[in-house]
């Protein structure tokens, strides 16, 4: 027996792509855990260049988040969570995405690329993220904090 599903109209998925973004997922190219995050830092400082996260290198230092990506983050009207490839993947078993990404979700759906691995490794700072995430919130109809 076989099942079909149904796929939505172009109309359809373009009312559900511009519907407000309930989640702003960060998703590093790293695995959880406190080795993993030791490991990091020194790969970070040793050998920047061949780290494999430019999400991490953009938003974080060697061993904490930047204050102006927290504080972009926290003007965000959107709850917004960071999660490593291994966390991530036990999450949305299903989900082919190359990492880092920055991922929005709307309702129970799959999550989306907001900002994709190719994007952030042409990115130079925080202040070049935190434009792309609020422009591309701010098209799909997301709520930004006064």
């Amino acid at each position: 027996m076989q099942f079909a599903l149904a796929m939505p109209s172009a109309q359809e998925k373009g009312e559900w792509m511009n519907r407000p973004a309930d989640e702003l997922i960060l998703v590093f190219n790293a695995d959880g855990g406190a080795v993993s995050r030791l490991m990091d830092a020194v790969h970070k400082i040793v050998r920047p260049e061949t780290y494999e996260c430019d999400l991490c290198m953009i938003t974080h230092g060697a061993l904490t988040q930047k204050r102006e990506w927290t504080a972009f983050v926290e003007s965000l009207d959107i709850p917004t969570r960071a999660l490593h490839r291994d966390e991530y993947a036990r999450e949305f078993p299903r989900a082919q995405v190359p990492w880092p990404a920055v991922m929005v979700r709307r309702g129970a759906s799959m999550p989306e690329v907001l900002v994709s691995r190719e994007e952030l490794a042409g990115m130079n700072g925080v202040p070049e993220l935190a434009a792309a995430v609020e422009a591309r919130l701010t098209r799909s109809g997301s709520p930004r904090s006064p």
